[in-house]
């Protein structure tokens, strides 16, 4: 009886420190959304003021102005996303790269440029790489990689080897890293999930401070979307949860 006794208090104590701990969390983040609302209101009036001291009426605008405001407010949105994103990474890095913590991570991160077509009926062409980079004190192994499109038709493309073995233009050259499918149903997530799951051919691990990249791959956004992200996940042998990358690749398509 005495055994059930104490059995009974300890899980009544475990429940207790889980309340205690999930109470915090909701305290954390409702701080966090207030903080991501008051930059929020910041910006837009930030935005509000600039384009009232610069930008000048429409109606004083002949058709070849307001396309290029248009093609220059598209990428200063985009730029404006992933420089936040990034902000927001450096920050949480400078935390724990303080002098009584080591690194103990990957720091993966997208580069990536876009190419504005000229007609506004044109698609979009991202080119770009994902990069892995190792920064604990030890080498990583199985490196994976998990590319996420937020519309399943816009298909990636690159360095990649399909099921059936064949390679990809591109693959035989000796400085480049080959790529090939990681899952036997990859097409299937392609289509349903935008998963695109990827694993080296040549590097099986990545020593400290190393990297591998998925490089040169390239998209086609149709001009028909609204909006578009590009996600990446990093994973090894020692990260099984996956590490997400530093930045996104963000567009947002004026309607």
């Amino acid at each position: 009886m005495g055994k059930k006794t104490a059995s009974s208090s300890n899980q009544s104590i475990q429940l207790q420190q889980k309340l205690i701990h999930y109470k915090s969390e909701i305290d954390r983040l409702e701080h966090t959304i207030k903080k991501y609302e008051q930059d929020l209101e910041t910006e837009r009036a930030n935005v509000s003021f600039w384009k009232k001291k610069y930008i000048p009426p429409i109606h004083s605008l002949d058709d070849g102005q307001i396309e290029v405001l248009k093609k220059e407010l598209f990428l200063l949105r985009n730029e404006l996303s992933e420089q936040k994103m990034i902000n927001e990474r450096l920050q949480e890095e400078r935390i724990l790269s303080s002098p009584k913590t080591t690194l103990t991570t990957l720091k993966c991160y997208f580069m990536y440029s876009s190419i504005i077509p000229s007609g506004e009926e044109e698609d979009v062409t991202l080119i770009g790489n994902a990069v892995i980079k190792n920064e604990t004190e030890d080498t990583v192994h199985a490196p994976l990689l998990c590319l996420k499109v937020s519309e399943p038709k816009c298909i990636i493309s690159g360095k990649i080897r399909d099921s059936a073995h064949k390679e990809e233009p591109g693959l035989s050259e000796q400085n480049s890293e080959g790529w090939e499918y990681a899952v036997k149903d990859w097409k299937e997530r392609v289509q349903k999930n935008g998963e695109y799951w990827l694993r080296p051919l040549k590097t099986h691990e990545i020593p400290p401070g190393e990297s591998v990249t998925f490089d040169s791959f390239q998209l086609t956004l149709s001009s028909s979307l609204s909006s578009f992200i590009l996600e990446g996940y990093a994973y090894t042998t020692e990260f099984k949860e996956g590490v997400p990358f530093l930045n996104k690749a963000i567009f947002n398509f004026s309607s």
